[in-house]
């Protein structure tokens, strides 16, 4: 689970970014159980929007690969796959919520 400790921001979003960063760096590094270059961090964490489910998904498929070079190379330059799946989702999940809801009045 990431946990980040938020410090006081300039106003510019730099230390945000930053904090970002910083945790999808630590958090592939864990899931490759090897040190994550800056680049390959933040081309994973741009793709996935950040999703938790998107980076350990890419962590899965990138772990004990020996051409990951190739793989990052080969990534789509947008996928909304992963995005769309879970904004229907909730979507979903809040319907039947609003649902359930109406019904018990």
């Amino acid at each position: 689970m990431l946990v980040a400790v938020w410090e006081k921001d300039s106003g510019t979003g730099d230390l945000e970014r930053r904090k970002r960063a910083e945790e999808t760096a630590v958090f592939l590094q864990g899931m490759l159980d090897e040190p994550v270059d800056s680049a390959t961090s933040s081309a994973l964490r741009e793709k996935t929007e950040g999703w938790i489910t998107g980076l350990r998904l890419a962590a899965l498929s990138l772990h004990h690969r020996s051409d990951r070079g190739r793989i990052m190379s080969n990534l789509p330059k947008e996928s909304r796959y992963l995005t769309d799946y879970l904004i229907t989702l909730v979507y979903n999940l809040a319907s039947i919520i609003f649902w359930i809801g109406k019904s018990n009045l």
